[in-house]
């Protein structure tokens, strides 16, 4: 039996959702890894631009995949806060 991993959680959203979410992460002191290490597809890196293809599905991920800043030294308030912010996006996100 393993031990459960808790830091890597990643959400999916509509391509105008992410980059609002991680904002409003940001904001709030909490920056997402998305925010804070830049994240691209690889190809974008200079180091790997000679081994570039364009890879629609990369690209789609790296514009609509959220990463929850969560790891074992956030306060209870934090997490209630992150938990908090999730509902009121989904809320947002349902067809009315």
């Amino acid at each position: 039996m393993g031990t459960p991993n808790y830091y890597s959680l990643v959400l999916s959203a509509p391509i105008d959702g992410a980059d609002h979410l991680a904002a409003e992460f940001a904001g709030a002191g909490l920056a997402p890894d998305s925010i804070r290490y830049g994240y691209q597809p690889l190809y974008h890196r200079s180091i790997f631009t000679r081994y570039a293809t364009d890879c629609p599905n990369a690209e789609a991920l790296a514009a609509t995949t959220f990463p929850l800043p969560v790891h074992p030294g956030m306060s209870g308030a934090a997490l209630d806060w992150v938990a908090d912010r999730i509902a009121v996006f989904a809320e947002r996100q349902q067809p009315s």
